[in-house]
């Protein structure tokens, strides 16, 4: 029965925080098109990278900007 609760304890409560995270750290630069985000990174970004933003990514290569 300790099972139940420390499974209930991690979904109730660390489960927001968790998304949370995630998604601020997938959004942590704002550009408002790639021209913005050019001017910081010539290249473009990977996906991996926080300026990355699937709203840039048109050919949807898991690049974008570039």
């Amino acid at each position: 029965m300790k099972w139940y609760y420390s499974l209930r304890f991690l979904i109730v409560l660390k489960l927001p925080v968790l998304i949370r995270l995630l998604l601020k750290r997938s959004y942590k630069y704002n550009f408002a098109k790639c021209t913005e985000l050019e001017e910081v990174f010539p290249d473009g970004v990977s996906s991996d990278h926080p300026a990355y933003h699937p709203k840039m990514d048109r050919d949807k290569d898991n690049h974008a900007c570039e």
